[in-house]
């Protein structure tokens, strides 16, 4: 599984929520780093990590 975990934070700073994003085979590797890179933009984002197994 390739996937990629996303932990966002909302009002004081407090981290309240974990997203995880799972991507089938046909995507490419580069989508997926595209992919990871753009949350990575987001100012609620606290931390984007990659969860392959």
């Amino acid at each position: 599984m390739r996937a990629i975990k996303m932990t966002y934070k909302k009002g004081m700073g407090k981290i309240t929520d974990i997203r995880v994003f799972e991507f089938p085979d046909h995507l490419s590797e580069d989508f997926i780093k595209g992919f990871q890179e753009a949350l990575k933009t987001n100012d609620a984002v606290e931390r984007v990590e990659r969860i392959d197994e």
